[in-house]
């Protein structure tokens, strides 16, 4: 730090400061000395990381060529056409008011005016903190959770060139942090289950008072400490959409937390960050059988130890230095051997990163005596945060196996593979620029080498290409593919133990969709049919990306419960990845309305989901659902939003029938059009059009609206037989309960109403299918089934229809004399009081469906 000093001009003829970046430049934008400028940054301490390394570099094909020319992205530089220009009101600028019509919606009919100030007048308002707050240290104030919200805000800004925002484009939304310690929590709680052999009475209670932010002391012996301290040191856990960081950043101060608790003055972790050093290189020398020939375990274990004192002497140095911190090392170790993080977007990586490097600089106290203020420069995280599209893959052709030049070509490969992991850790910790460097060029070297040999295996040279450019060093690019091994290393090879976070969500029925990749999705993913979603491929890919008994954890749109779309999504889950828990989360974000819920699944066959509710301020245990019900449900729906107490009933009855409404009746939609279609007036015709608003149970009110009789448009009204064939039942199609009603006119309709007609054969059933649907039994099970979301105006889906429970009556003569007299009064009175005659039916229901008096109780109070 003594040795900082500006630049020297020399009239730009000495060239001995050029490119050197760690002296300043532009004493003349000062209005003070060059040393009290240089006091004024005196009590800075160079911190590294290579968030902070200057982006300028040379040109590196034409310095292949031997010609040497800079590109300058910072502009760090003292050429006046090279420098970055930041105007002067961006930070000091008074408090003004702009039109922001522009940015917030061109589009809009009133111009959007918002008052604007400086960055450096908006910051002076606010108290700020760098400690991220847990659960229990809540402060006014800006911690770096503020990262995630400027990350939204930065995805908000409008661009112009595609008329939306790229929060919009990329289906990114910031999670709210008791979301994210709730699914933290939960999947570390199930690693820890699956990754030990502890055999406790109540290990999930220790578990969860480990877990939790209370003063009372560990509750493991000595021999547990170990297993779980180990469990958390060899944990691999990846957000396959990190964003701004918010759960990989969750998943260390949990992890931070537990290892206080298990272990407070450090010396188990101390330990097993030593073994896992010594444990390595006794693999590397193992692997040269003439090196260690003769030599007994213990022999070999010593000249492991002295192959890495080095290493070893810089934990010691981590762990003692009075400057940290206990949590640095714990922050430290963790970081670097159990969190990955991968985002699309070269901005949100970069906010991941300075959260990390925030959260390791609190933990390290300041020393005017010492070196660099006592402050240890920080690790550089390129190769644990990675800009890369998670979706794609490498394709790997089908190797021949026994092939001699093929396994000695993947022999080599393995080699160069362990030595670029080598660089990459090295580059972890290195410090100097000069030394960065060098590992960044020996990193592309390997990788050339590494792509050469693939191609001479069967890879396409795209394939090797897009291995040979992937550059962890760039920060402002990304891979349009992710392939765990190549981008983290060997030690992920057997799949992440936790893959975590908030997946985007963006629908194929969307112009944000990127319809490029379609075929691509088709070809690789089971579950890109039909209407799909991004978060269902996420959802498909993390599966691939666990190891054997990894947990996924997940939140998503509630839609993917019931929703017909996601029927395919329901059942990988249920057959790959079953789910343990889940919360109604209702509508967490900010920026987005989007009903959303949490999942976490595990591979571990599940018995009981325990369901629970986010209700803004903390997540509230609601019940149980018995996995066994999915199996009975329609289209697999998840019932877990299912009300406990009538969990039972839905049950029962699905278990009690053996067919539905749909094999019995056939359900089509009216016509694609509204009322104001031009073959639809208010002049008479012989063909009636009714809407949704003029049907009720059983009845049918009079309209004043009819279809010319000369229409043409067949796209529209498909075939008239649909209207005209009849009896039929018709229903809503917008409506939170079922009206069924008996049409015997022809009544024509538009798309807000549903024909149903009875298949062959089935004629006679309709008027007991008309008292079915009507009644309060078939009208329980409906609303629990689907409409159970809260819309206000929920959609009634055809094949929600197709899927009623259904019993045939031995005899329905009874059901079709009561509905003779209910339609009787119907026709002369739409509105006429047929109360006692449907509750007549409803206790009809009952008893062909075996209901108890408990359940008609449950039943009739839950169904207004």
């Amino acid at each position: 730090m003594d040795e900082r000093d500006f630049a020297e001009d020399h009239n730009r003829t000495n060239k001995l400061d050029q490119g050197i970046k760690n002296k300043y430049r532009y004493p003349d934008k000062f209005n003070i000395s060059k040393k009290e400028i240089i006091d004024l940054f005196k009590d800075i301490p160079f911190l590294n990381g290579g968030l902070f390394d200057c982006l300028d570099k040379f040109d590196e094909e034409k310095l292949e060529k031997g010609k040497k020319e800079q590109i300058f992205v910072d502009g760090f530089t003292r050429l006046d056409g090279k420098q970055a220009i930041v105007p002067d009101y961006l930070f000091f600028g008074e408090e003004v008011e702009v039109d922001l019509t522009e940015y917030y919606d061109p589009e809009a009919k009133k111009a959007i005016i918002k008052k604007v100030k400086g960055l450096l007048h908006i910051l002076n308002s606010f108290k700020f903190t760098v400690a991220e707050n847990t659960p229990i240290e809540e402060e006014i104030a800006l911690d770096p959770e503020l990262l995630g919200k400027v990350f939204e805000n930065l995805l908000a800004s409008y661009n112009p060139e595609t008329k939306t925002t790229a929060r919009k484009q990329t289906g990114s939304f910031y999670t709210p942090r008791e979301i994210v310690n709730y699914m933290v929590d939960e999947s570390l709680i199930e690693y820890l289950k699956q990754n030990t052999e502890i055999k406790t009475d109540d290990f999930d209670g220790s578990l969860r008072n480990l877990f939790s932010y209370n003063d009372e002391v560990n509750p493991f012996n000595s021999k547990n400490t170990d297993e779980l301290i180990e469990a958390i040191n060899n944990a691999k856990i990846l957000d396959p959409a990190c964003g701004s960081g918010a759960f990989p950043m969750g998943v260390l101060h949990k992890m931070v937390h537990l290892l206080q608790k298990l272990d407070p003055g450090n010396v188990k972790w101390k330990a097993q960050q030593k073994e896992k050093i010594i444990g390595n290189q006794i693999k590397e020398l193992e692997k040269d059988k003439k090196a260690i020939a003769g030599l007994s375990d213990k022999a070999v274990r010593e000249k492991a130890i002295q192959a890495v004192d080095e290493r070893l002497k810089e934990i010691d140095e981590i762990f003692e230095s009075k400057n940290n911190f206990d949590d640095y090392a714990r922050k430290l170790y963790l970081i670097e051997n159990c969190i990955y993080g991968i985002d699309i977007q070269p901005i949100a990586v970069q906010i991941s990163k300075l959260r990390f490097f925030i959260s390791l600089i609190i933990d390290q106290d300041k020393d005017n005596k010492k070196e660099n203020l006592g402050f240890r420069s920080l690790p550089n995280l390129e190769t644990k945060f990675v800009a890369a599209n998670t979706l794609i893959g490498l394709e790997k052709p089908k190797l021949v196996t026994g092939d001699i030049f093929i396994q000695d070509t993947l022999n080599l490969v393995k080699e160069k593979s362990d030595q670029l992991k080598e660089i990459r850790h090295n580059y972890f910790n290195a410090k100097l620029r000069k030394e960065k460097l060098q590992f960044q060029a020996e990193d592309k070297k390997l990788r050339k080498e590494i792509s050469e040999m693939l191609v001479k295996i069967g890879y396409t040279t795209g394939n090797a290409f897009n291995i040979a450019s992937f550059d962890p060093y760039d920060q402002n690019h990304f891979a349009n593919w992710f392939e765990p091994e190549w981008m983290f290393g060997n030690e992920v090879k057997d799949g992440f133990d936790v893959v975590i976070g908030n997946p985007p969500y963006i629908s194929t029925r969307t112009k944000d969709f990127d319809n490029s990749l379609k075929p691509y999705f088709k070809e690789k993913f089971s579950l890109a049919v039909g209407q799909y979603d991004l978060f269902t491929l996420f959802i498909e890919k993390s599966h691939y990306l666990l190891s054997e008994t990894g947990i996924l954890s997940f939140i998503i749109p509630k839609k993917l419960l019931t929703n017909e779309n996601f029927e395919e999504a329901r059942k990988f889950l249920l057959k790959n990845i079953p789910v343990a828990y889940y919360v109604d989360a209702q509508m967490p974000f900010e920026s987005a309305s989007v009903e959303a819920n949490v999942i976490v699944s595990t591979r571990v066959p599940v018995q009981k989901v325990k369901t629970n509710l986010f209700n803004g301020d903390s997540i509230i245990f609601k019940f149980e659902v018995d996995t066994s019900l999915i199996d009975l449900m329609p289209f697999q729906i998840f019932p877990f939003a299912i009300n406990p107490e009538n969990v039972g009933i839905i049950y029962e009855i699905l278990k009690k029938c053996k067919s539905k409404l749909g094999d019995y009746l056939n359900v089509i939609r009216g016509m694609e059009c509204g009322f104001n279609h031009p073959s639809i007036s208010n002049l008479k015709s012989k063909y009636k059009i009714i809407k949704g608003e003029h049907l009720s149970k059983y009845a049918i009110y009079e309209s004043d609206y009819y279809v010319k009789p000369d229409f043409s448009d067949v796209k529209v009204f498909k075939s008239k037989e649909i209207y005209l064939n009849v009896p039929k039942i018709l229903t809503k199609f917008v409506s939170n309960s079922i009206d069924f009603s008996l049409d015997t006119v022809g009544y024509f309709n538009t798309n807000v109403v549903y024909n149903i007609h009875p298949k062959p054969q089935n004629e006679n059933l309709l008027k007991y299918f008309l008292a079915l649907g009507n009644s309060k039994l078939i009208n329980f099970w409906f609303f629990n089934t689907y409409v159970n979301d809260d819309k206000l105006f929920p959609h009634i889906q055809k094949n929600q229809l197709d899927s009623i429970p259904v019993i045939i009556p031995k005899d329905k003569s009874t059901f079709e004399k009561i509905v003779d007299k209910i339609l009787a009064a119907k026709t002369k009175d739409p509105n006429a009081n047929t109360t006692i005659l449907e509750k007549q039916i409803d206790e009809l229901v009952y008893k062909l469906y075996e209901l108890t008096e408990e359940e008609i109780k449950i039943i009739e109070g839950g169904v207004k």
